[in-house]
């Protein structure tokens, strides 16, 4: 139970109301529908793709349909014992990940030319047909200079005085 001066003190403090907003969850795949019908697809007929399972140590999951918690924690519960031998498997599931037999989107060019739409689509543009290109020449120039400390006798820069 609170005292007299306590409830005193509470009733007069400045309150402030604070407003939280829960985030959802990160996802590895971006909430991108192709990219989860993909995954639930190759899940569902049990052919995973090798990009799909990234470590060894947990066949059957699939990182493309976890959320980002779950892929650190399986990430920290993975066995590598030496960072050059993580560093390796990242390299590698990198280069598979991007090959060229697994992207989605095509890689090259429907049409011959770029087109220019707005207000610079009447301009004419030109090539640059230099046969002799410039030749750039670096040249660096390294300036020293010394300093030399003469001793100097004083009886003679005293005769120099009284001589003139």
């Amino acid at each position: 139970m609170l005292s007299h001066s306590c409830k005193y003190a509470l009733r007069h403090l400045p309150r402030t109301s604070v407003v939280s907003t829960r985030l959802g969850a990160r996802s590895m795949h971006d909430n991108d529908p192709d990219i989860i019908e993909r995954e639930k697809h190759r899940n569902l007929s049990k052919t995973q793709d090798k990009t799909s399972t990234p470590l060894d140590n947990a066949p059957g999951w699939n990182e493309s349909l976890a959320t980002a918690s779950e892929a650190f924690v399986k990430a920290d519960r993975s066995d590598f014992s030496l960072p050059a031998d993580l560093q390796k498997r990242t390299v590698e599931y990198l280069t598979s990940r991007h090959s060229p037999e697994e992207r989605v989107e095509p890689t090259f060019a429907l049409y011959t030319r770029d087109e220019v739409e707005g207000p610079l689509s009447s301009a004419q543009g030109f090539e640059d047909k230099d046969d002799q290109p410039e030749a750039v020449v670096k040249r660096t120039v390294h300036q020293e200079t010394s300093q030399v400390f003469k001793r100097v006798d004083p009886s003679i820069s005293a005769k120099s005085v009284s001589a003139s």
